[in-house]
């Protein structure tokens, strides 16, 4: 992780080799715990091939703080940005 020259500067590159991403999303489902007052998430199929449609597609229906979620400062704030305002 230090360069090879013996310096205690970190190495960037053996650092982003070595970086890993932990997923912990929450999986979307019918009938999970939401927040108290919160729309309920309901998963629904729309079309079916079983049925003659072109393509199995599914309906989901979910408030905005289903599941993992990033709060925007206008979940709180009058005015503040929203979350498509964030940087990345």
């Amino acid at each position: 992780m230090y360069a090879k020259s013996g310096s205690l500067a970190p190495d960037v590159d053996a650092a982003e080799r070595i970086r890993v991403i932990h997923d912990i999303s929450v999986p979307l489902r019918t009938g999970m715990v939401v927040y108290p007052g919160d729309p309920p998430m309901t998963m629904t199929r729309a079309m079916s091939l079983a049925v003659g449609d072109i393509a199995n597609v599914s309906q989901m229906e979910l408030g905005v703080h289903t599941g993992t979620h990033v709060d925007a400062p206008l979940h709180f704030f009058d005015g503040a940005p929203a979350v498509e305002a964030l940087e990345p």
